[in-house]
């Protein structure tokens, strides 16, 4: 019997001491997370750079070798008809 209570004694020992940690870590994230003074954030006050102008040369596509390029061919209509009538009968 006196095994059995120094057994639960010990026990309920690591079980607070387990409870204490997790409740040290939370705080610690909570603390970290939430109360910590915010980094220093750049002022908006300062020019930014102006993006370059973008310039397309339309001429480019009136090159004699895009006119010189031929268009696909037409793919004609499938004749038959495409898949079955069910199609999620088996095959067997």
């Amino acid at each position: 019997m006196a095994i059995e209570f120094l057994q639960a004694q010990k026990r309920q020992r690591y079980l607070i001491l387990i409870l204490t940690l997790v409740i040290c870590a939370t705080l610690l994230v909570v603390w970290l997370g939430f109360f910590r003074t915010p980094a220093a954030v750049a002022p908006a006050s300062l020019p930014l750079a102006a993006p370059p102008k973008i310039e397309i040369n339309w001429d480019a596509l009136k090159d004699a070798k895009l006119e010189a390029l031929e268009s696909f061919l037409q793919i004609p209509p499938l004749k038959d008809k495409a898949g079955r009538a069910n199609p999620f009968t088996s095959y067997k």
